[in-house]
């Protein structure tokens, strides 16, 4: 909404001469409010893991790395895209968050968010992020979990839905009969 990127410049009358106008005249959707009163927001968080077989030192190297030193630059990649779950290290709990707020967003251009949005606005984004759990793992049904990611039914009938190729309620018949054609073999 900044026009940092050609792919997806804004085009409102005001845009023209400002790209950064939606931007500084809009705001960012940080947590919904769930049923239950609690943050709710929708995110994927990305993991390490390492195979069997594989080698255990360079591995463990690694994921310290990627968890350490690494984790800033690896934000980095698209700051406007990640939200650093884990805000810091025992020497500084906010180490990892203040440096992910001085990132610079964007493609073709660059500019940290703080030109665009509120620091309130910026911060709402992790209360969400705090709230997020793992689908499946709570429950045991870690396995259904990976196998929906991979084959992904669910946000292919929310884009269907979307679309208005079907309903809604065509979309979650779709998303059920797809669990349990990958919940049966293993029970």
């Amino acid at each position: 909404m900044a026009g940092l990127t050609d792919d997806a410049k804004p085009t409102c009358p005001q845009c023209r001469r400002d790209p950064a106008f939606l931007a500084r005249n809009s705001g960012l959707v940080g947590p919904l409010s769930s049923g239950h009163g609690t943050p709710a927001q929708y995110g994927s968080i990305s993991s390490w893991g390492v195979f069997k077989g594989a080698d255990l030192d360079a591995s463990r190297r690694f994921v310290q790395y990627m968890l350490s030193d690494g984790y800033v630059r690896w934000l980095a990649l698209s700051p406007q895209g990640k939200f650093p779950v884990r805000r810091g290290d025992a020497t500084d709990p906010e180490r990892y968050f203040v440096a992910w707020k001085r990132l610079r967003s964007g493609v073709e251009r660059k500019a940290p968010l703080r030109r665009f949005y509120s620091k309130e606005a910026i911060d709402s984004l992790g209360e969400g992020v705090q709230a997020f759990r793992r689908w499946g793992f709570p429950h045991g049904q870690a396995a259904l979990a990976g196998a929906l990611r991979d084959s992904q039914p669910l946000s292919r009938a929310i884009a269907d839905a979307v679309d208005g190729h079907i309903t809604p309620a065509g979309a979650a018949t779709r998303v059920k009969a797809a669990v349990e054609r990958l919940r049966a073999p293993g029970e």
